[in-house]
Order: structure tokens, then sequence, then C-alpha cells
């Protein structure tokens, strides 16, 4: 990123992040006024005076409902072709380092012929990473796949795991768990990468972090016809040029949606995600803090004072963040004892009756819940109440979810169904893809 684009966008990030870094009034005040601008306006409020940069990274506008899906998914589009730009200079230097010939996407050699075990490689920085919940919902996925029929490489972007489950992946994948510094040069990453001939990529991050594996694959991408797929980082449109496929399903992009991705898209049958966490009545947030919102939190407070029995368990950032929450519960009538914090969001998750988005419906109805989606906030804080004090409808919702656990804990059914997938691609197939 340019000096002055990484600036906004940290900025951003840091007055957007209300519940996890905001520690005075002022900080509060410029988040609920960027808020507001975006509200009023669509996608020209996100991008900067000079030059178009982009204010709003692409992850942080999902959480921006004013901008709708055409509006997030042209930020996608717009930080894609910075991303291009950027990679367009380092391809003399990829091909350089290579000692080849650049090639544009048209001359690249036909995919080889698969004689043996199809080459899958995953790229992500996030399994090193404390506390980030790639390395806990992936945890099994790689060595679920069928090694008679899949060879699977792990690229690993960050320091060495040295312990939890990014230390039991790196462990369990051998000489497949490739790891590399975050301060090595794209263009090392990309031969690093296409030396091992892959059939397909996945990129597990997109636009939800480092904009490194994403300026990576687009070298890459001139380099070798393999296909990249998109998943589990970024649910959003990817907008991306180098990007040919992206793992959703029905619930994710119904039909109505479908013209706002880019690309290919794979559908799941049941949900594209997996993997879940297997007397008060606990409702959960475990998701990282600088995701809320005031409206969302406003909602949730709505939902303790209809059911007064109830607390919150929300995961904790800090002490800035947990003083936030706290002084907004007494704003809005809520003892601060019934909001309580964790560190881990995994230490605590079999507590919680959650609160689940379109990610959050998929997940719903894979699990046998399609009553615990709403299809607007009142809806919703209605269909939380009921679960709170309906003991006939909870044990049945519940019931019907713990019968549903082989569609979110199979990991090995999941990755069967994928390895379909990845075989069509490879095959050649075009269009979407449904499983």
């Amino acid at each position: 990123l340019r000096l002055k684009e990484r600036s906004l966008a940290l900025s951003f990030r840091a007055s957007a992040a209300t519940l996890s870094y905001c520690s005075s009034p002022a900080a509060l005040s410029a988040y609920l006024s960027t808020l507001s601008s975006l509200r009023k306006s669509s996608l020209d409020a996100v991008r900067g005076d000079a030059g178009g940069t982009l204010v709003v990274p692409p992850f942080e506008s999902l959480r921006v409902a004013s901008l709708g899906i055409e509006g997030q998914r042209d930020i996608a589009r717009f930080r894609s072709r910075e991303i291009e730009d950027a990679a367009s200079k380092e391809k003399g230097a990829m091909h350089t380092h290579t000692q080849e010939k650049p090639r544009k996407g048209e001359d690249c050699p036909p995919p080889r012929k698969h004689t043996d075990r199809i080459r899958v490689g995953y790229i992500t920085p996030d399994i090193s990473k404390p506390g980030h919940p790639l390395p806990y919902l992936m945890r099994d996925f790689w060595t679920s796949h069928n090694a008679s029929s899949f060879d699977v490489t792990i690229y690993s972007l960050g320091p060495s795991p040295v312990s939890g489950p990014g230390a039991h992946i790196k462990e369990k994948m051998g000489s497949k768990f490739v790891e590399i510094p975050l301060d090595t040069p794209p263009v090392e990453i990309a031969s690093k990468i296409t030396s091992s001939s892959p059939d397909v990529l996945v990129d597990l991050c997109s636009h939800a972090g480092t904009d490194l594996v994403s300026l990576t694959l687009s070298l890459v991408r001139c380099s070798t016809p393999a296909p990249i797929v998109n998943y589990m980082g970024f649910p959003g449109s990817h907008g991306s040029p180098h990007t040919t496929h992206q793992i959703v399903d029905s619930t994710v992009v119904p039909p109505s949606l479908r013209s706002n991705y880019d690309g290919s898209l794979i559908f799941m049958p049941n949900s594209y995600f997996y993997g879940l966490p297997p007397k008060s009545f606990v409702y959960g947030n475990l998701g990282r803090p600088d995701k809320l919102d005031p409206a969302t939190i406003s909602s949730w407070f709505r939902i303790l004072s209809r059911a007064p029995g109830s607390v919150l368990l929300m995961l904790s950032s800090g002490p800035a963040m947990e003083a936030n929450v706290l002084a907004m519960t007494s704003r809005q009538g809520i003892h601060p004892s019934r909001v309580a914090f964790c560190p881990d969001y995994m230490e605590r998750g079999p507590a919680c009756d959650k609160i689940s988005s379109r990610v959050g419906a998929s997940l719903c109805r894979a699990a046998g819940g399609g009553e615990l989606v709403g299809g607007y906030l009142r809806e919703y804080e209605d269909i939380a109440v009921r679960l709170y004090e309906d003991e006939v409808f909870r044990e049945r919702v519940k019931e019907k979810i713990m019968g549903s656990r082989e569609r979110l804990f199979g990991c090995q059914a999941w990755v069967k169904q994928w390895e379909e997938g990845i075989k069509r691609i490879v095959g050649g197939e075009k269009g979407d893809i449904y499983l």
C-alpha cells in the first residue's frame, strides 16, 4: 500500500473498531461520524479525495449495509485493480527471478496431464496468528484429503506456529507445511509456489487481511494456468481478475445476488462453511470485536432487556474494549454484570446459544435450524427472545441441530465433496459448479 493509503485504511480501522480499540469519547465520535457519512452516500464516500484512494478496505465494507452488495463488490474490484497494477510492476522481476520469459494469459502452457495425484496448494497468513479462527476451524481439514488422489501443500505466511491448532497442523502436514516469512518479497513467494507446478491454488485470505496473498497470486497467475479459488477468509465478491472460482452455497449467494459475484462459483450442497466448535441463558458473540457496530450492539442489548434472565458472552480484545462495552450497558439500562468476556472464542463457545448475515444463515440452515434465520433486525431479536422464553421451541431446535452434527462436523464428507469440485475444475469445466 502507498503510505497515504495505508494511513487512511488504518485510521478507518482504528475508528471503526470502536469496541476493540476506542478508548476515548473523541474516538467514538469519529467512528459514528464515519458511519454517518457512509450511510448518506455510496461508493464515493469510501474513496479519498486524492486519486480515488480507498478509505474503507473491502473487508470493512462488508459491515456497511448502506453500501449495498453492489457497492461492496465495486470496492473489492477497485482494490483488486490496485493490486493488479502493483503486480504488473513486479512481473518483470518475477520472470528475471525464475529465468523465464513473461507470459500473457493466452500464452500460458496448457494444464499438465493428470497421470498422478492432483496438486492442490492452500495459501494463508493466518495459521500462526494467536486466537485466529482459521486454524481452529481447519485443524483437520487438510489431512482429510484423499492422499492417494491429492497432493496437498500449505503455504503458511508468517512465523512458525509453536502451540495450539497451528502447531498441530504443522506437525501433521510435515514437509507439506511450507513456512514463508512475511517479509519475503512477493516475487520469491510466487516463484516458490509455481515451482511445485500446482493444479489448483486456494486463497484462504483474499481481502480479509494482508494484500501479500493477493499480490503473490496475481504474480503466480502470470506463470501458471492453475485455477485460483477464493475460500474461507472473504465471503464477499473478490472482484479479482486472477481469481477464477469462489466456494459458496445457495444461502450465501442466492440466485437473486449471483450477478454481484465475479468469476465462477462452486456451490457446496449444504453450507460452504464447516468445522464449528463442538443455568442462566447465554447468548454469545465470539467473533472479532472490531467487526461490530453500534447498531448490532444496541440490538443485542434490546434482546437482553426482553430476556431478563440472560447474559451476553463476548470475545474480548482488551481492557479498553471491555470498558467501552460496559459504558454502553449503563446508557441502555443493562446491568454490567449481564455482559461477560472471554479471551479465547473457542474457550467458551459450547456454553452459548449462539446469536448468528448470510453466512450465519447458511450455517443455521445446514444445521437444520432454519427457524433461527430472520429477514430483518426486529425478527432476529424476536427469534433470540423466543429461544429464551420458549423452552419447547429451544429444545426442538437443539435436537434438530444435534441431529445434524454430521453436516456441521463432518470434515471428511465436506472435503470429499470439495474434491469432486477440484476434479471438475481441473477437468476444465466452465461456469458455476453445483456439488
